[in-house]
């Protein structure tokens, strides 16, 4: 969900509560970091929902995420969503001028594109169903060391391999994959 609400909504957390093993991610803020409640409604609802920060290519937290959660309730990860390149299909009075998006709303985007790449290449979407799983192969995927109190996700770190063969790389990928999620210790608890 690329924007959040200032209050509950109960309709919404409703749905949310009733949509077991679905895996729900949202944009932290709508604007800035001086919006208030800083982290918008569902992004807040840390139990059941992976509220999304924003970082730049260089894994740097953007100045438009909420303070970091120092209980770490709220899952600290970054995703790419500062200057992000966006196709046009439509004509454009800047002619061929190329477009970028900001935002966490462009990085909730790219983060539950990457939660639904890993799925699928793990071909474990049941297992991959818990924000403890998906949370274990951010923690895999994040850059060492966390920014700012951010944790970069940068997919590349998993979605590598040193085969040099097409089948033993899907092999050596859904490999650490699998691990990853086997962990089943959030790393909001370590």
């Amino acid at each position: 969900m690329s924007f959040g609400f200032i209050t509950t909504d109960p309709l919404l957390e409703k749905a949310i509560k009733e949509t077991e093993n679905t895996l729900m991610f949202a944009a932290s803020t709508n604007f800035s970091a001086a919006e208030f409640p800083p982290i918008r409604f569902p992004a807040r609802y840390w139990e059941r929902v992976f509220s999304v920060n924003v970082a730049d290519g260089r894994g740097e937290p953007s100045g438009s995420n909420p303070p970091k959660d120092r209980n770490r309730q709220i899952r600290n990860f970054s995703f790419l969503g500062e200057a992000v390149g966006l196709v046009n299909h439509q004509a454009s009075d800047r002619g061929n001028q190329p477009r970028y998006g900001n935002g966490s709303s462009v990085a909730t985007s790219i983060a539950s594109g990457i939660a639904a790449v890993v799925s699928g290449i793990s071909r474990q979407d049941a297992q991959l169903k818990s924000l403890a799983a998906i949370e274990s192969v951010f923690g895999e995927m994040s850059e060492s060391g966390p920014k700012k109190g951010y944790r970069f996700v940068a997919p590349w770190q998993m979605l590598s391999s040193t085969s040099k063969e097409y089948k033993d790389q899907m092999g050596d990928i859904c490999e650490r994959i699998s691990k990853s999620h086997r962990k089943q210790t959030p790393l909001s608890k370590r």
